[in-house]
């Protein structure tokens, strides 16, 4: 189930203590069982994990394994992956802008980054010093340098966000949808709707799947709360995601060929 499924799967659960607890309030306690929520996107897919080992299997260099890596592994959203910077990256996380809330207007929020993508993501750092996107045409950056929002005061890089942002570069975005539609398609997994959001859509139920709490779920999803605000940024809440992160992120995919690949792979960076 999606975010949405999972918490009606909390209130069903707190119904059925209430009626337990309360058995002549009972009657006034609605069922919701058989509740579901209608399918907004219809044709929205998932890539499941050993469709993941066949697209890694089809990967022409050592960026776009590592793209498939971040992709797969954080469940980010394809903006935020295309503001990754190596100054803003930092022990296993780094900061990123995306999809604004009523509660995170800018987007900015810390995206941990497990093993191994995070070790793929240091060979590109070393090697392009940044993250790119390669093809035969040549490379392309996926990151602008962070603008400082107001040149009167400066910069802080120690205030998450708050006097700096960072942007994709114009069309990055669509370079990592014509890579994943050609990984996809080369793999013979494609399925109408499929894209770079479908490992974001696979990741709560692999995450769950392997003993992850839903809480954390949703604060490496990037789904939190205006209260959740200002915990997120405490150092100890960050460490704690990155150990979610490291202990329940999707890896199955990565027994052979996957390793195997990007070790061959390594050395074409």
């Amino acid at each position: 189930p999606g975010t949405k499924g999972r918490h009606l799967h909390r209130i069903n659960t707190f119904y059925r203590w209430l009626g337990r607890e309360y058995p002549q309030y009972k009657r006034f306690i609605p069922d919701l069982s058989q509740a579901k929520f209608s399918n907004s996107r219809p044709n929205a897919q998932t890539i499941r994990t050993d469709e993941t080992k066949r697209v890694l299997a089809q990967v022409q260099n050592h960026s776009e394994y590592t793209l498939v890596l971040l992709l797969a592994q954080t469940a980010c959203r394809k903006d935020e992956l295309c503001t990754i910077r190596p100054e803003l990256t930092h022990d296993h996380w780094a900061e990123v802008w995306g999809k604004g809330t009523d509660a995170n207007t800018n987007g900015h929020r810390p995206l941990a980054i497990p093993e191994p993508a995070f070790r793929h993501l240091q060979l590109e750092f070393s090697a392009y010093g940044e993250l790119v996107w390669s093809n035969q045409r040549g490379q392309k950056r996926l990151a602008q340098a962070p603008r400082i929002l107001d040149p009167r005061r400066g910069v802080d890089w120690q205030d998450m966000g708050r006097s700096y942002i960072v942007e994709p570069h114009p069309g990055a975005g669509q370079s990592i949808d014509d890579m994943v539609y050609r990984l996809v398609t080369d793999a013979g997994v494609y399925r109408t709707g499929m894209g770079a959001h479908s490992w974001r859509r696979a990741y709560s139920d692999e995450f769950i799947d392997a003993g992850g709490s839903d809480r954390y779920c949703d604060r490496l999803l990037g789904h939190f709360s205006k209260s959740d605000i200002g915990q997120l940024y405490l150092h100890t809440e960050i460490e704690r995601m990155v150990g979610y992160a490291q202990r329940y992120a999707p890896r199955a995919f990565l027994q052979e060929p996957g390793e195997q690949g990007a070790r061959a792979l390594e050395g074409k960076s």
